[in-house]
Formats: structure tokens, sequence, C-alpha cells
């Protein structure tokens, strides 16, 4: 079993707009979601949970256009110490959805998400045996138009995610980016995705190893979302 310290931040949705000429409002900021475990018991598993996602933007309607999600970054949000036991890190940060638009107005803009970790166990005072950190990444949808025959989906967010991290003994790094989907019945551009990873184990005369994991994957990638890994 794992002692557990996890926080969980939203944006707010923008409101929604009415009308030929306007548009609903775009997503909520939102930063600063953090968590740290921390445990001076031997042999103690911990693990610290942040995930934080951008406000969605609001609908349009009688002609109004959708408004655009909002971003969402985390940097290095995640932490902990364990005394010779397990520390896992995983890090997630979602952009925003736009909001549909009405009537050829177009949706709004998708999102990005950006998670980057960077993590040094063996700068603690006392090490995990096992270190695990993951750094996920998710862009927005882009809003569509219910216009089957008008303008095209919003592109979707880019999705970019990468770790570095550096543990005594045991070291796993997993990465997860996925760029956001264009909606609506003519989806447009779907986002860019890109995932790095790097582990170190710096004792690997101690049955050190280090594993690295690195997934990317396109939003609507028939429309043009690309990957890299």
């Amino acid at each position: 079993a794992y002692n557990i310290a996890s926080a969980q931040a939203r944006g707010g949705t923008g409101g929604a707009g009415s009308g030929v000429g306007h548009k609903g409002g775009n997503g909520g900021a939102v930063s600063g979601t953090s968590a740290s475990a921390y445990s001076q018991t031997a042999s103690a598993n911990l693990a610290a949970i942040v995930v934080q996602t951008g406000g969605s933007g609001g609908a349009g309607s009688i002609g109004a256009g959708g408004g655009a999600g909002a971003n969402s970054k985390l940097a290095n949000d995640v932490g902990g110490s364990a005394t010779a036991g397990t520390l896992a890190l995983t890090q997630t940060a979602n952009g925003g959805a736009g909001g549909y638009g009405r009537a050829n107005a177009g949706g709004g803009v998708g999102g990005g998400g950006y998670s980057y970790l960077t993590f040094n166990d063996t700068q603690n005072t006392t090490q995990a045996t096992a270190v695990t950190g993951t750094a996920q990444a998710t862009g927005g949808a882009g809003g569509g138009d219910n216009s089957a025959t008008g303008a095209a989906g919003a592109g979707g967010g880019l999705g970019i995610a990468s770790i570095v991290l550096t543990g005594a003994t045991q070291v796993t790094a997993n990465v997860n980016a996925t760029g956001g989907a264009s909606s609506g019945p003519l989806p447009g551009v779907g986002g860019n995705a890109i995932a790095t990873a790097t582990g170190t184990a710096t004792s690997p005369a101690v049955n050190g190893s280090a594993n690295v994991t690195a997934n990317a994957t396109g939003g609507n990638e028939a429309c043009g979302g690309s990957a890299t890994a």
C-alpha cells in the first residue's frame, strides 16, 4: 500500500456566447498545483500525484463561436523523499477543450497540455530503493461547429511531456503525450504530441537498473496531428 499525497485543480468553463459576431468566453487559467510525499519510516511506499486541467471554452449559440480552452502547464510540481522504500511521482497536465460554435462561426481552439518533470533522488538525504516517475500531457480537443458544410473544427491543443529522472538503484521513467483531437462534423487539424524520457541509475553495481518508456499520439492523425517520442 502507498501513502499518497495528491492534488487536483481545474480552471472554470467560459461563459456561453450568443449571436453573430460574438463567442463563448475562454476557459479559466489554472496553475501552481503541487504535491509532495515525505517519510522517514524505513521502507515506506510513497506517492505524489498531481492532475491539473485548463478550463474549457464556453459554447456559442445562434451564430456565435466557441471560446478557447485554457493551457495547463506543470513543471516539477511533484516531489518527495523516501527511506529505502518506493517513491512514485505522477504529474498530469490537460489542456482545456475548446467550446462548440454554431452556424459556421467556428469552435474554439483546444488548450495545450505541458508536463515537465526533472527529479534527482540522489540529492535527498535518504534515497528510495525504487523511484518511478510519470509525466503525462494531453492537449484539449478543438471545438467543432454544428454545420456539416461550414467551418472546420478548431485545432486540437499540443500535448508535450518530458521527464529526466535520476535515482540510486531502480529507476523507471514514463512519459505519455497526446495531442488534442479536433471535433465536429468537419474535424480540423489535431494537436501535435512530443514525449521525451531519460532515466539514470547511479549505482548500477548494486542491482541498479533504469527503464524508460516514451509514448506520443497525435490528435486526429489523419488530419495532421503528429507524434514524436
